[in-house]
């Protein structure tokens, strides 16, 4: 999480916990969160929709370098974004060119089958 962000967050739970030595990181049912996924591919994978709200777990320490990416700075964050979003439009764009050239395609068989008849 970035500086920004995580200063917030100790701020908030300083009154908690004494131990705000690392890094943050989340966990739910104690599987670390990948801060690059999006929520929704996190809770499929890690919720349970039964069980809400989602209980999410907050620590400051003993970050598993092993299991997640660090997260450098807002930048970094930023920059993931973006890319996210690029990728998403353009999936969305060749999904709505193939519908389209299938429609078209279908369209061109039936006036086809039609002219035969």
């Amino acid at each position: 999480i970035n500086a920004e962000y995580g200063t917030k967050l100790r701020e908030f739970f300083a009154a908690s916990t004494s131990a705000l030595i690392d890094e943050l990181w989340f966990a739910a049912n104690d599987v670390p969160l990948k801060w690059h996924y999006p929520v929704g591919v996190l809770f499929d994978a890690h919720g349970d929709a039964r069980a809400l709200p989602w209980r999410i777990e907050v620590h400051f320490q003993s970050f598993p370098a092993s299991q997640l990416l660090r997260c450098p700075d807002s930048a970094t964050i930023q920059a993931h974004y973006t890319n996210a979003l690029k990728e998403a439009k353009l999936s969305q764009t060749r999904r709505r060119k193939s519908c389209q050239r299938t429609v078209a395609r279908r369209f061109q068989l039936a006036v086809a089958w039609i002219a035969a008849s």
